[in-house]
């Protein structure tokens, strides 16, 4: 489908950055790791491999070695890692492929329009120049990018499909971690809740060493399950209400603006040429309108075609780019808990799952602490008020870890990862890539059609100074006549 498309301006314009990246894609994929994707063996897409091995230049990156030492490696292989300056960097050189020839071509353009003289001017009279020269070709050129930007509607429906798809999805996986949000959050304010009591209870010292380390061991981990909890929670909350919510909307606007921009531009063009009053004016109105779609076209394609590049990264291998997301983007004690659920759908046993192992340790150490409320220990304690509140918190902790056990099984949040990358991976890097492809052919288009006006512009410009010559001829004969007469007259006096 669209590789087609990728490999016919790879193969025609790699030379640009050759020099500065690897030497071929062939050694590159040599160098990959099998790709994964939640666990199970994954092969991309060939649209996904064509923009991933695409040469670019080397980039800096850092990691901790041992202990807090930092090591800076040369990384060769497109490794996703957008939080990096320099892969960006990288990527946006890499746009170079689009944009360079692009803009070589708009400065030759520039370079003609700056030192064009008469070439018109000399191969055609002034009968021939006042002839149409094709001008009515402007209206055709306008009609094509005009339709070939509503072709961009083809793969809207790809990626429509793709963000719908991923909305269902979502929904799922918001229904189980809201409770889960909450839960945690119930358990973690109950756990220093238990702390502050047990603290005023006023206790032997015997009972304070044995109880203690208890209590701060299960109010740190409830405190991580909390982190972790709203951490996933709140991310996928955003995607859905500020990526997938509007993205549907975005998307439908965006286009609709850009069929605008060159229907605006066809009704210019159409009235510069059926117009009778003012037709220089309305043409050099074209000129502008259709350089300014140029510009626009161009801009939107290169972004669109970096923003591919940069998914294209990820879907390469979605298992190693969820890790880096996790280690860069989540809290440092979320990568425990997150780290899991990214490959057990290939199979759920090979570890277990450390957020609801520890879930169920914390259930079985307030179940213990329950059991021993009428024990010695809590009866001979000073303040029975602080005591009766201290259980009070146990029993409310224990409800909450109670509806805790059981939610966070791998399906609950690895089978979304799945599916939303298995869609994203898909339909909806093909449906970016003809979208930006078309824009491609829109731009090329509206470029012939700049050369066009161009010409036309130094013929209009020509009409109007030979008529600008022709007043000034019959003003100069009428001064002429002028003088002749009033000659006459004083001679005529003399006499």
């Amino acid at each position: 489908m669209a590789r087609g498309l990728v490999d016919a301006i790879t193969f025609t314009l790699s030379v640009v950055l050759l020099s500065a990246g690897q030497s071929d894609a062939q050694s590159l994929s040599s160098l990959q790791r099998q790709a994964t994707l939640s666990g199970f063996v994954y092969e991309p897409s060939d649209d996904v491999m064509t923009l991933h091995e695409l040469p670019r230049p080397s980039y800096d990156s850092t990691i901790i070695g041992n202990g807090s030492d930092i090591i800076t490696i040369t990384v060769s292989n497109n490794d996703f890692e957008p939080s990096n300056k320099h892969y960006m960097t990288a990527v946006g050189l890499a746009t170079f492929y689009i944009a360079g020839p692009g803009l070589f071509l708009v400065l030759i353009y520039a370079i003609a329009r700056c030192t064009e003289k008469c070439t018109w001017d000399e191969m055609c009279n002034r009968a021939e120049r006042r002839k149409n020269n094709g001008k009515w070709m402007l209206l055709v050129y306008a009609i094509l990018a005009l339709g070939a930007i509503c072709c961009a509607y083809i793969p809207r429906s790809q990626i429509m499909d793709g963000i719908n798809s991923n909305d269902v999805i979502l929904d799922d996986v918001l229904q189980v971690w809201g409770g889960l949000d909450t839960d945690a959050k119930n358990v973690s304010s109950s756990a220093q809740a238990m702390q502050v009591a047990f603290a005023a209870s006023g206790c032997d010292a015997d009972a304070v060493s044995t109880l203690t380390p208890g209590l701060e061991s299960f109010s740190k981990m409830s405190a991580e399950h909390e982190t972790f909890a709203t951490d996933v929670f709140s991310r996928m909350t955003k995607i859905e209400n500020k990526y997938m919510g509007g993205l549907s909307t975005f998307i439908d606007i965006y286009l609709g603006c850009m069929v605008a921009v060159m229907f605006f531009v066809a009704v210019v063009v159409y009235v510069a040429l059926k117009t009778k009053s003012h037709r220089r004016r309305w043409f050099m109105a074209f000129q502008w309108a259709n350089a300014i779609a140029f510009g626009l076209f161009f801009v939107d394609a290169c972004m669109q075609f970096m923003f591919s590049m940069v998914l294209a990264d990820y879907c390469s291998d979605p298992d190693k780019g969820s890790y880096y997301m996790i280690e860069t983007y989540m809290e440092p004690t979320s990568f425990k808990y997150a780290s899991y659920y990214v490959i057990c759908e290939a199979d759920p046993d090979y570890q277990s799952n450390p957020f609801e192992t520890e879930v169920e340790a914390s259930q079985q150490f307030l179940t213990k602490v329950q059991a021993s409320e009428n024990d010695s220990v809590f009866s001979s304690c000073s303040n029975q008020p602080a005591v009766s509140q201290f259980f009070s918190e146990v029993n409310q902790a224990q409800h909450g870890i109670t509806a805790m056990v059981g939610k966070a099984q791998c399906k609950s949040l690895a089978t979304g990862y799945l599916d939303m990358t298995k869609e994203i991976c898909g339909e909806m890097v093909t449906g970016l890539t003809w979208m930006w492809g078309f824009k491609i052919l829109t731009t090329i288009i509206l470029y012939v059609a700049m050369w066009h006006t161009a010409c036309l512009r130094a013929v209009w410009i020509k009409i109007k100074d030979d008529q600008s010559e022709s007043s000034s001829d019959s003003d100069d004969d009428d001064d002429s006549a002028k003088q002749q007469l009033l000659q006459e007259g004083t001679e005529t006096k003399d006499v």
